[in-house]
This record gives structure tokens, C-alpha cells and sequence, in this order.
């Protein structure tokens, strides 16, 4: 208690249990008296309180990279009496390249620093954590920061060459790095010239030539540009002569006339379908478009169109008869304008230019019928028979006398087929 005399001592246990409420250098003195009166003695002891670590630090903030961060360590052990353990780890992860980020210890300092430096070379969610330990006890703090950088650009779906009026849609391939991203193509010469959207849209050419095609893309920490060359081709002159018309019974034939037939391939279509040919007999009546297709060399295709005209044909009508010799009959049917007619007959009897002629042959006879359509030229054939009976021959035999009262036999044997009818003057 202070005293020198140690008669005025207030007695003390000779084990002391003491109670640190708060870290720190404490000193501790132990006196001690013979129980002889004969002297006193003391003795001072230093006892180190620790605190139980609490790991705390500041300096990380959102930033572009490349980027040094001076940390500060706030840990509750700065300053202690005693050995205090510092470990500093970073660990990050990226939507951009590398895929881990990449951060190391700068300025001199490492990972068990107090207050280390961080160079951060690449965008990512960085983890940065300090472990605190002491012989009272561990404790980590952990912080979490983005590192931005400027976009990762590369053009997508944009073909090397393409022919004119071909539409594609330019993209790109776009990590923003953690920032926030503006865009800027520029497709000079085509249908859309710029576009602030991510994806520009539909676009061609209309004119031949090498073209380039840039995307810029900006965010906080910079812009990247790429550029890509595009080279447009023509399309090939491609021709396919008029066809002429023809008739419904008309021979299949080979299409042709398409140019251009070499530097490239070539072919011909009806109503979609690849064909080599073209049959009248089949198709029937009517108006057919033939389109001719070519590709040439560098992929670019053109077709033309051409038409084939199927023509119908007339009907002609030779109409068949029975007639007796020096008789008449009219063997054909109504004129139709625009047709022509041309009758011939065997055994060769009549040349005629009319639709419905009459006829009076004297003999059975073919007659041959061509009715050809004017403006087309094409025809029909038709053929009949007129049969020419003969006349009967009336016989009442000879002139004969007889007595009244008396008969005579008149007439010939009959013939079949014939009909007979008699009749007298005066009446008898």
C-alpha cells in the first residue's frame, strides 16, 4: 500500500488474479516481509495485454485498370505489445480476359505487409481479404472490388465478300469489362451508313467494291475499335432469250438459251422445279415461265425469265355422208375467224379454202380436212368417207300386145335392197 514501514502494511494473498479490461504495457510489483521483522523485499513484473483481433482495413475503390490501391490496415492489433500476424490474399474472378483477373503486391510490399500496395493489370470482382492473428485469437476481413477496363471487341457474323443486295446482320461479340458501354458502327456505303445500337440491324450493298465496316465500342475507361474489310461482288449479267410459241402437240424439247454458261453453273427452272426439258404434250394449254439461274464463280447468283407459250390446237371437223350419185353434201362446219382451211380428197376430186363445202362425187371418196389457226400456225388433220350409191335401174321390160281381157309379164328380176312402185297411164 506504499507505506515504507512495514508495520503499517495491510496484508495481500500471496496469488494475484487481475482483471485487464483494456489492452496494453501493465506493470505489477510484489512486496514481500519476513515474518522476523528482518527486511522486506519487491519485485516488478511487466504484463503485455493483447486484444482479441478484430482485422479491418480501408483503400479499395471501383477504378479502370491498370490501377494501384494503397491499403490500410484498421485492425485493433496496430500498435500491440506483443507479435501481431498479418496475411493479405487476392483473389478475383473476370467476364473478361484473363478469366482470374490479375492483381499483384506493388511498391515494395508483400502479402504479410501492415499496409501493402495492390497493382490491379486486368478488370474482375476482386476478393481482398486480411487475416489478423495473435496468440488471442484470429479474425478476417474481407472486401470486395470491381476493376473495370475498357471493352473486349470482336465482329461477328460479317462475311469475308458477299454480292450486292444481299442482306446480313453485322454483331459483335462485347464484354464490357464492368463498365457500362456505348456503340458506334460505321458501314459506309451501305444501306444503314451508322448505328448507335448494339446490333445495327439489316444491311446490304448496292454498289461493288471493298468496303470496311468499324464498331467503336466506349465505356469509363476507354474506347476499342475493330474494323473489318468486306468485298462486294457483282451480280453476273444474266440473259435468257425469249422463247416461241408452240403448238399443244408439239415434241418435248431441251431448254436453252440462258447466258451466261461458263464461270460458274447454271440451270433451268419451272414453277420451282429444276428441269432440262420442256413437254407441250404434258404441260397443256397455257402460259409457262421458265426462269434461268446462274452462279458464278464467287457465289453471286442472278436469273432471268423467259416465257413459253403453249399454243391450242384447232378442231377440225370432216363430217362423214351417204349420198346417191349426182347428189350434193356439205361435209365440213362453221367458219371460225382466224383459221384456215384446206380440203383434199382421194380419189383427187376437190381443192377448197372454205370451212363447209359441198361436195358431189361420183364415187366413194376420202375427204382430208387441215384447219390451221393463223397466228400460231398450228393445225389439226381430220378425215372422212363420203359413200356414193348408185342410181337403180328401171326396167319394165319390153313393149308387148295383148287382148283385152289378156296379161302380160312386165318388169325384171328384183334386186334386194330396191323398192319398187308402179304406176300406169291412162290408169288401168
Amino acid at each position: 500500500n506504499g507505506f515504507v514501514d512495514s508495520t503499517l502494511w495491510t496484508s495481500g494473498t500471496d496469488i494475484l488474479n487481475v482483471t485487464f479490461t483494456a489492452p496494453g504495457i501493465y506493470s505489477v510489483k510484489l512486496k514481500i516481509i519476513s515474518n522476523t521483522n528482518c527486511g522486506h523485499d519487491s519485485i516488478t513484473k511487466t504484463i503485455c495485454v493483447l486484444p482479441i483481433p478484430n482485422a479491418a482495413f480501408s483503400g479499395l475503390s471501383t477504378a479502370c485498370a491498370p490501377q494501384t490501391q494503397s491499403l490500410t490496415n484498421l485492425s485493433n492489433t496496430l500498435g500491440a505489445c506483443d507479435t501481431t500476424y498479418y496475411k493479405w490474399a487476392v483473389l478475383g474472378n473476370s467476364v473478361c480476359t484473363p478469366t482470374s483477373g490479375n492483381a499483384a503486391f506493388t511498391l515494395g510490399t508483400d502479402s504479410n505487409s501492415i499496409n501493402p500496395a495492390l497493382l490491379f493489370t486486368a478488370s474482375g470482382d476482386y476478393e481482398v481479404s486480411l487475416i489478423t492473428s495473435n496468440m488471442c485469437g484470429i479474425d478476417t476481413a474481407v472486401q470486395h472490388v470491381i476493376i473495370k477496363e475498357k471493352p473486349e471487341v470482336s465482329l461477328d457474323s460479317i462475311p469475308p465478300f458477299i454480292c450486292i443486295n444481299i442482306p446480313f446482320n453485322p454483331s459483335a461479340i462485347i464484354k464490357d469489362c464492368y463498365g457500362t458501354s456505348t456503340y458506334l458502327w460505321t458501314m459506309t456505303g451501305s444501306n444503314i451508313p451508322s448505328s448507335t445500337l448494339q446490333i445495327p440491324g439489316t444491311i446490304y450493298y448496292t454498289t461493288p467494291g471493298t468496303y470496311t465496316i468499324t464498331l467503336a465500342v466506349t465505356n469509363e475507361c476507354g474506347t476499342t475499335t475493330v474494323s473489318q474489310n468486306i468485298i462486294v461482288y457483282a451480280l453476273p449479267p444474266v440473259n435468257l432469250n425469249p422463247y416461241s410459241g408452240v403448238c399443244a402437240d408439239a415434241n418435248s424439247f431441251s431448254l436453252s438459251g440462258g447466258t451466261p454458261t461458263s464461270g460458274g453453273t447454271g440451270y433451268y427452272s419451272i414453277n420451282g422445279v429444276m428441269v432440262n426439258s420442256f413437254n407441250p404434250n404434258s404441260s397443256g394449254v397455257g402460259t409457262f415461265p421458265v426462269v434461268y439461274t446462274f452462279t458464278d464463280n464467287n457465289g453471286c447468283v442472278n436469273s432471268d425469265t423467259s416465257t413459253i407459250t403453249v399454243n391450242p390446237l384447232p378442231v377440225a371437223i370432216v363430217t362423214p355422208g351417204e349420198i346417191c350419185i349426182n347428189d350434193s353434201i356439205q361435209i365440213g362446219s362453221a367458219n371460225t375467224t382466224g383459221y384456215t382451211y384446206n380440203w383434199s380428197s382421194n380419189p383427187a376430186s376437190i381443192v377448197s379454202p372454205i370451212s363447209n363445202p359441198f361436195v358431189s362425187p361420183t364415187i366413194t371418196t376420202l375427204y382430208t380436212l387441215i384447219v390451221t389457226i393463223s397466228a400460231t400456225g398450228c393445225d389439226d388433220t381430220a378425215s372422212n368417207t363420203v359413200i356414193v350409191n348408185p342410181l337403180p335401174i328401171a326396167n319394165a321390160g319390153s313393149d308387148d300386145s295383148i287382148c283385152l281381157g289378156g296379161s302380160a309379164t312386165i318388169g325384171t328380176n328384183s334386186i334386194i335392197g330396191n323398192t319398187y312402185l308402179w304406176t300406169s297411164s291412162p290408169t288401168g
